[in-house]
């Protein structure tokens, strides 16, 4: 039997930051919340957007 050494890859610890622009509209029945977020763990940058509607 051989004995072959296990390497573990430490990986570095993760950092994202977030940024939220919520905006209500004039008649006050939507929210809207823009988000961007960097992170170290891909490139670039991610954007999402989320509207909320008022049910009545």
């Amino acid at each position: 039997m051989t004995a072959t050494p296990y390497h573990v890859e430490v990986m570095k610890k993760a950092s994202t930051n977030v940024t939220e622009v919520w905006q209500l509209s004039k008649d006050g029945k939507e929210l809207t919340v823009q988000a961007i977020a960097k992170s170290n763990v891909w490139d670039g940058e991610r954007s999402w957007k989320t509207v909320f509607v008022r049910a009545n």
